[in-house]
């Protein structure tokens, strides 16, 4: 069974009719927002920063690295202005890099496993060893609610699926994995969670990975409208889901459904 990159497995997880369209389709007229590109820019900015470390060839400057990655995503709009979001990629990366957990040989950086899953880096720890970080940012996040944030990646599907294959890759167990978690408003802040990994436990996410992969495998050629609904994820505690009007009224018809959602471009419809 081929192993499928964590993104995917969690949204066929969550409805394979969700995963299918969340793939292929996105509303219509829906708000910009920089949410997700200004994790982007971060990230990119401290891959730069371990690229460094590493000494993968010339030296790249962590901050315009981030800042030419929100500059490249930006979309002119009246909410947002690009001069804000440079501020906020400029203290949230300088937060990440002061509060790093990387330290000791650093192994693979934002490189792509056989899955296509690619965490931001491995390292080997001086004394915890093998260890996965991935950067994660929060555009906001009140300091009240940040320890349930956290404990939430106690069961995180993604550093599972990292601490598995980079494991098979590597030939050696990862002790460790674990967000960077990087917070923009009210306050900027950077908090590292590790998250241990035994055996068992890898073992124990194995057991339901393999079975989402067969069953992802098996319905791959399935048309849309033959898929089976998950009625239990058309409300979540973020709203109702994006494709509600597309299997509760339209009815997954696709001549309908482009009356109110439009066809992703290549490049944004491949997530990992």
């Amino acid at each position: 069974m081929t192993p499928r990159a964590p993104t995917p497995t969690e949204d066929f997880a969550r409805c394979p009719i969700y995963a299918r369209l969340n793939r292929e389709w996105e509303p219509r007229g829906a708000e910009w927002t920089p949410n997700m590109l200004l994790g982007r820019a971060i990230g990119d900015g401290m891959t730069a920063c371990y690229k460094n470390t590493r000494g993968d060839g010339q030296l790249l400057d962590p901050l315009q690295t981030a800042l030419d990655a929100l500059q490249a995503g930006f979309v002119e709009q009246d909410t947002w202005s690009i001069e804000a979001l440079r501020k906020l990629v400029t203290t949230g990366l300088r937060e990440a890099l002061q509060t790093t957990p990387v330290q000791g040989t650093i192994l693979m950086v934002d490189e792509p496993l056989p899955s296509r899953a690619r965490p931001d880096v491995v390292f080997r720890h001086p004394s915890a060893g093998l260890t996965v970080v991935d950067t994660k940012v929060r555009f906001k996040l009140d300091s009240r609610y940040r320890e349930k944030a956290l404990a939430e990646y106690e069961t995180w599907w993604q550093g599972f699926h990292y601490a598995w294959e980079v494991g098979e890759v590597l030939g050696e167990p990862v002790k460790y994995m674990g967000p960077h978690l990087i917070t923009l408003t009210p306050k900027v802040t950077g908090v590292y969670h590790p998250i241990e990994v035994t055996p068992e436990r890898v073992a124990f996410w194995h057991r339901q990975a393999v079975d989402l992969w067969w069953d992802m495998e098996g319905q791959k050629d399935t048309p849309l409208y033959l898929l089976s609904p998950n009625w239990f994820a058309c409300h979540g505690k973020f709203g109702r889901c994006f494709a509600y009007d597309a299997c509760h009224v339209c009815h997954l018809d696709e001549d309908k459904m482009a009356i109110l959602y439009q066809r992703k471009r290549r490049e944004t419809s491949e997530r990992l």
